[in-house]
């Protein structure tokens, strides 16, 4: 069997770059003179390519402008009934109630869920959302992998857009993007956890917040505010930071000095959730610190095993099934043609257990 020409192997090689979504639609193809260099290939050889690229619809070329890949006709008539969802964790415990959430919304409205998980990975999550952007969904609910990383997959939903399929983010967003966001209003619960432990007596109070994440930051944001505002120091010198990767080694028996230093002479911790405080309540466990007699903790999203956990884990409330049903619904309202939404916060509360003692002042001081 012959060796195909180099225009058939170039045209082979762009035609998988443009179905496998490493050219997006409506991205523009490099110049012939780059495209020649790339391949070590003539100008002729290319334009013979472009040429069988555009008999196939895949490409257009624009006078004075360039060359462009051509959006792809939807070859999948049931994907208009189809909504896509990407979330972090499928066995995170906030996982089940934000699903059962968008699956409630979806279902009444006659839509059906194809659901993909990233492991909080930016490579998993652009393989997930190249997938779905060449099945072209209905619309696309996604609770974006390292949210407070801005520059993560800008490009993807850039071409999301241009594909004019609908988005709506979850739990996250990416700053700059016009894409609408539902969420718990994290900043507020941050000021909301930092406020009940001031009015519980402490001055002293320490934060464990996840940095990679858009939560995390917000989370962080409302807890420093409001220590600013009261007036508080060292604010950065009893904060602990972590990435997704660093759970296991950040709060493993071998960090113990390092975060024990961090939260010297602090009275209270305000966690970026309840697994990081069940973390901490370990930690202060196998240390010989008490909870709340020694130290007092506060989480967030209400997990249902902070009521088993001794003492019981005070917290901040997360209607994360709310949040769920509320971006379906907001994304429909997209899908629909209606006027397209505004970012939607909805509040948490603080739910009052044991794990935050009333700390008298001293008033020697």
């Amino acid at each position: 069997m012959s060796k195909p020409s180099k225009s058939v192997q170039l045209y082979n090689i762009l035609k998988n770059q443009i179905i496998t979504g490493k050219r997006l639609a409506g991205s523009k193809f490099p110049p012939e003179i780059e495209l020649c260099e790339e391949f070590g290939i003539s100008r002729q050889t290319v334009r013979q390519a472009i040429v069988r690229l555009k008999e196939e619809k895949l490409v257009e070329t624009i006078k004075g402008s360039g060359t462009y890949v051509l959006e792809r006709k939807n070859e999948n008539p049931v994907s208009a009934m189809t909504i896509g969802v990407v979330a972090t964790y499928v066995d995170d415990y906030i996982f089940p109630r934000l699903i059962g959430g968008i699956d409630d919304a979806l279902t009444q409205r006659g839509y059906r869920m194809q659901l993909s998980i990233t492991h909080n990975s930016v490579s998993m999550e652009k393989q997930q959302l190249l997938s779905l952007m060449n099945q072209r969904p209905a619309g696309i609910l996604i609770e974006p992998a390292k949210s407070a990383l801005i520059w993560s997959n800008r490009e993807i939903f850039e071409s999301i857009q241009n594909l004019k399929i609908p988005c709506v983010m979850m739990n996250g967003k990416i700053p700059g993007l016009s894409v609408p966001m539902v969420s718990i209003n994290d900043k507020e619960s941050g000021r909301k956890a930092a406020q009940y432990l001031l009015a519980c007596g402490h001055r002293r109070i320490g934060a464990c917040m996840k940095e990679d994440d858009w939560a995390g930051q917000m989370r962080y944001l409302g807890y420093r505010e409001v220590l600013n505002e009261y007036g508080a120091d060292n604010v950065d010198g009893n904060t602990v930071w972590y990435h997704t990767e660093d759970i296991e080694s950040m709060f493993g028996k071998a960090a113990d000095p390092y975060i024990l230093k961090q939260f010297e002479g602090c009275t209270a911790i305000v966690c970026f959730n309840d697994l990081i405080a069940m973390k901490l309540y370990q930690l202060f466990e196998r240390n010989g610190i008490s909870i709340p007699e020694d130290i007092s903790i506060i989480g967030h999203d209400d997990f249902q095993l902070g009521e088993l956990v001794k003492p019981k884990l005070t917290t901040i409330h997360h209607p994360i099934e709310a949040v769920g049903r509320k971006a379906a619904e907001c994304l429909l309202q997209i899908v629909q043609g209606d006027e397209k939404p505004e970012d939607c916060l909805l509040n948490g509360e603080v739910i009052v257990r044991d794990s935050v003692k009333y700390q008298k002042e001293d008033t020697d001081s």
